[in-house]
């Protein structure tokens, strides 16, 4: 009788580990393959382990870690070492991940970096809410694409309305030129460029050979052409800086200040309310003016 319950049990492993193999851990998924693998049966749940290449799956995401522990009950994924998860066209690699099924809320830590399309983020931990496509990294955050940069202490991404809000003293890199402030909102139009704009304190950085701009005010909005090429910057509260052109410079206080780009290159400024400054004139414009006199 001894003999029997000891070949039922050993049949019941076998069946339970071939099945565990094929089960749908929720909804679609399915796990494809694991070195090892473990069920704690509980009174009032089950939790499986699988270690050593884990790969898991649905119909439109992957994961695959070192080890990964999935607690039904909980409706919980925890994902160890070497984690990929391909999700939503989204491409994320860290250390360590945990998969709230219900929320559909994605959280990583030790993140090595997120790829969506042209987009490679980095940072120290992130907050995937698939649900809402919200996606939150939080300490030392750095992004870049072909044309651009930047750094931050928090960065919030709306993927639907295609907007990025940084948060603690974040800066924009684009070619050679700079901006930085207290917040940056970035907006996005088919993938490039469209409007970025700096709140509570900004300053702006623009080179273009021996052309310079050089400005901070309390609010700057820069607009964007195609192939994320300035169009205008708009500046305004307590504008101060200078702008140098064809080697000369020219130092601004003012309200409000608008410069024009053609070709990436200064077209015309435009400066009102309370303006100051100092402009310095080139010898042929010095003679135009006694001229005219």
């Amino acid at each position: 009788m001894v003999k029997n319950n000891k070949i039922f049990l050993f049949v019941f492993i076998i069946l339970l580990l071939t099945k565990l193999y094929s089960v749908d851990l929720e909804g679609d998924w399915k796990l494809l393959n694991a070195d090892k693998t473990k069920v704690q049966i509980k009174e009032n749940e089950n939790i499986y382990y699988f270690v050593g290449n884990v790969k898991i799956e649905n119909k439109t995401n992957f994961y695959s870690a070192e080890k990964i522990i999935y607690t039904p009950g909980k409706n919980l994924i925890e994902m160890f070492e070497e984690v990929l998860i391909k999700e939503e066209g989204a491409e994320i690699a860290s250390k360590s991940a945990s998969f709230d099924t219900k929320k559909e809320i994605l959280k990583s830590e030790g993140l090595k970096r997120i790829l969506q399309k042209d987009l490679s983020l980095k940072g120290k931990r992130s907050i995937y809410d698939l649900k809402n496509s919200i996606l939150e990294i939080e300490e030392n955050v750095f992004f870049e694409s072909k044309d651009y940069f930047g750094l931050a202490d928090k960065l919030i991404y709306n993927i639907i309305d295609k907007r990025v809000r940084l948060f603690g003293l974040p800066y924009i890199g684009f070619e050679n030129n700079f901006l930085g402030g207290d917040e940056i909102l970035i907006k996005f139009k088919n993938d490039q460029l469209d409007e970025i704009t700096v709140n509570n304190h900004g300053d702006l950085y623009w080179s273009r050979g021996e052309d310079k701009i050089e400005i901070n005010s309390d609010y700057i909005r820069i607009l964007f052409k195609e192939n994320n090429k300035i169009d205008e910057a708009i500046l305004e509260g307590d504008v101060r800086g200078y702008i140098k052109k064809e080697g000369e410079k020219n130092t601004i206080n003012g309200h409000l200040m608008k410069v024009n780009f053609i070709d990436d290159n200064i077209n015309d400024v435009i400066i009102k309310g309370r303006v100051e400054g100092i402009y310095f004139f080139k010898e042929s414009e010095k003679k135009e003016d006694d001229d005219a006199e």
